[in-house]
C-alpha cells in the first residue's frame, strides 16, 4: 500500500512525506476496513492539492477586513 500513496505525488512535498509514512502505516492496520482506507486517501489527496497551490502573499492578506479585525482586536485586548 505505500507505494500506492507514493504514486499520487506525495512524495514531492516534505511534509507530504511524513504524512505517507503515517498513512502506510494506518493502511496496513488490521482493524482499518476498506472505506477507513477510502477515506485516508482522500485526506491525503486533499494535502497534496492543498500543498501544491501557491500560498498567498502577506500583501494580500492586508486586502482582507478580517486581517484588520484581527489585528485591532488583538492591539486592544493585550496587555503591553
Amino acid at each position: 500500500m505505500a507505494a500506492r500513496v507514493r504514486a499520487t505525488g506525495v512524495a514531492r512535498f516534505p511534509l507530504a512525506r511524513r504524512l505517507a509514512t503515517y498513512v502506510s502505516h494506518a493502511l496496513e492496520h488490521p482493524r482499518i476496513d476498506e472505506a477507513g482506507r477510502q477515506m485516508i486517501l482522500a485526506d491525503v489527496l486533499d494535502a497534496v492539492v492543498t500543498a501544491s497551490q501557491p500560498r498567498q502573499r502577506w500583501a494580500a492578506l492586508l486586502n482582507l477586513p478580517q486581517t484588520w479585525g484581527t489585528i485591532v482586536a488583538k492591539g486592544l485586548t493585550d496587555p503591553v
